[in-house]
């Protein structure tokens, strides 16, 4: 019988012993990632669901907040109003949008009444620009909310009284017209206020001059 059969000591594959073959270090780093999805997964997704909810309510407070701006500038201009502060009015007022709104309204009741009114009639692009521009002041601008018919009947004033008082209690609604658009009325008088550079400003002060509905 022959003997067991030896290979050659030459012929031995060695493999150093501070070494791994490279299927030993494959199958350990699958094991191991095996292992990191089983413990890591749960925190993970923990971690995910926290930041979501995170997300949401930091969403939530900034729809809160813009929500109620409107309505806390409307305050601020109205505290304006009843102290007389003119740089606080002014700095929430767009004067010269508010210019052009009241003289489109002014064209387009003359442009109505010219047949029927004689003071009317007689009326000229520079009158309607001299009383506009009377009234949109600061001091102005509270006697139209208060007395709209002294614009409505052309009474250019002569000194305009001073802490003119707006019962503002007389306001019926006040809601969002747009995303950047706020609409005050008070007794049949809008006040339209947008946003814009971060703040709200009244940009448009309709009187019902022209018989437009809104």
């Amino acid at each position: 019988m022959l003997g067991a059969a030896r290979w050659p000591t030459s012929d031995r594959v060695q493999v150093p012993s501070g070494k791994r073959t490279d299927s030993s270090i494959l199958e350990e780093n699958r094991s191991s990632a095996a292992w990191s999805v089983v413990i890591s997964t749960p925190q993970n997704r923990s971690l995910k669901r926290r930041r979501i909810t995170l997300a949401l309510l930091i969403c939530a407070a900034l729809l809160l907040v813009y929500g109620a701006s409107p309505y806390f500038s409307f305050w601020r201009f109205t505290v304006a109003l009843r102290s007389g502060d003119s740089a606080a009015v002014t700095a929430r007022v767009d004067f010269p949008a508010i210019r052009a709104s009241l003289k489109k309204q002014l064209v387009a009741r003359f442009a109505r009444a010219t047949s029927s009114h004689k003071r009317w009639s007689k009326l000229g692009p520079t009158l309607i620009d001299a009383v506009v521009d009377a009234y949109a002041t600061p001091d102005g601008l509270a006697v139209l909310i208060s007395n709209p018919g002294a614009l409505k009947d052309l009474r250019a004033p002569q000194q305009f009284p001073t802490g003119k008082a707006v019962n503002w209690p007389k306001v019926k609604y006040a809601f969002f017209t747009g995303p950047r658009t706020f609409v005050v009325d008070r007794e049949g008088i809008k006040l339209r206020f947008r946003f814009e550079g971060l703040r709200w400003r009244l940009n448009e002060l309709d009187l019902g001059l022209a018989g437009t509905t809104s």
